[in-house]
């Protein structure tokens, strides 16, 4: 008696929701092993167990044709059938393909997006192409769907965005998280600042440009700088950064990038932030407040109401130093708002944090560039 191999049968019949099938399990191990772009086996392992009319309608289900998979309702429109009919396709498909357990271009899928995903890479559809794994892009999502069918174990996850993918822990809350870290000492702030609480709390593989890239997804900031370097973080910041711009204009019209600089950061010291950016940001800044900025000089094209843009006791204290034909001592100065009716507590919270007056010396202050010369 002798012992032989049996050839394996062939799937022939039609099941009960329709869905017919030639290829052995032999076949589809063969084709699965073979060296081919991952998107291309994909698809064609599926042409085998599913039947053409549900071909398009699986592939874009599960994401196979690089789009990233779609809705039962919206898979179903393809071939005009109803969604049931394509969940039982489905199940049939996933079922019939587990029968491949060694999937090598799969696998080096699954590597390239695990490392990708460590610096939270958002054009991984793009990286898989570039590494030769598929053909052309191909979204995450239709990996995963492979990983799941295949019994294939991963690390990566998709997010924030559909071509992302990123470790376990490091979504985009952590970003979120970051920025509002940022956001609480310096209304404006560089990538490379932010970049630095995203490392605390994500870790050092992380790539700044990864950072970079979760702002401009996201569109949570307004960039200051073509370069996409410096940014405003909030709305907030955008009221506090020219409500303190409007103060300085409107006590003097005209005045140095420079000085309005100092005045914002010695507001913004008083107040634990921190506004430490270069003068050309601070520029770029003021232009998106509507000012006017040509050869480090600021003004405003239309005149600032002191009334609506000073408290009364800030409007009180300069009318003391305008007409005293500042610069004037503190001693002196302090005086003169006593008598005219501000209390002593009062004075010196507004000497210290408010942007229009300038301390020239050691107990000598004036109003902010009061005596700027265009000429």
């Amino acid at each position: 008696m002798t012992l032989g191999l049996q050839k394996p049968a062939r799937e022939t019949h039609v099941d009960a929701i329709g869905v017919k099938t030639n290829a052995t399990n032999t076949e589809l191990i063969r084709m699965a092993a073979q060296e081919l772009p991952l998107d291309e086996l994909l698809n064609a392992l599926l042409a085998r167990v599913v039947p053409s009319r549900h071909f398009q309608a699986m592939g874009r289900r599960l994401g196979w044709d690089g789009r990233g998979g779609v809705s039962l309702k919206e898979a179903a429109r393809l071939p005009g059938v109803t969604r049931e009919r394509i969940r039982q396709v489905e199940e049939t498909t996933k079922m019939r393909l587990k029968v491949v357990t060694y999937f090598p271009a799969l696998d080096r899928a699954i590597a390239v997006l695990d490392r990708a995903a460590g610096n939270l890479d958002f054009d991984a559809h793009v990286t898989l192409q570039r590494k030769r794994i598929t053909e052309k892009p191909f979204l995450p999502r239709g990996v995963v769907t492979a990983t799941e069918i295949f019994s294939k174990p991963r690390r990566f996850e998709i997010g924030p965005s559909p071509s992302a993918v990123h470790s376990p822990g490091m979504g985009s809350s952590e970003f979120s998280r970051a920025l509002r870290s940022v956001c609480k000492i310096a209304h404006v702030s560089s990538v490379e600042n932010l970049h630095i609480q995203v490392k605390d709390l994500v870790g050092e593989g992380v790539l700044i440009a990864s950072t970079q890239r979760w702002l401009e997804n996201n569109n949570l900031v307004e960039w200051l700088d073509d370069d996409h370097r410096w940014f405003l973080a909030s709305k907030k910041g955008r009221l506090r950064y020219f409500t303190i711009l409007r103060k300085m204009l409107s006590v003097s019209p005209v005045i140095s990038s420079r000085s309005l600089l100092n005045g914002t950061r010695r507001y913004m010291r008083f107040r634990g932030q921190s506004c430490r950016i270069p003068l050309h940001v601070f520029e770029d800044l003021c232009r998106t407040a509507g000012l006017h900025v040509e050869d480090g000089v600021v003004s405003s094209l239309k005149p600032i109401d002191q009334n609506k843009a000073l408290p009364d006791v800030e409007r009180k204290m300069y009318q003391i130093l305008k007409e005293d034909n500042d610069p004037i001592t503190r001693k002196a100065f302090r005086a003169k708002c006593i008598a005219a009716g501000i209390k002593p507590n009062t004075f010196g919270t507004f000497l210290t944090i408010s942007p229009i007056f300038e301390r020239v010396s050691r107990g000598i202050y004036s109003l902010r560039d009061s005596d700027i010369n265009l000429a």
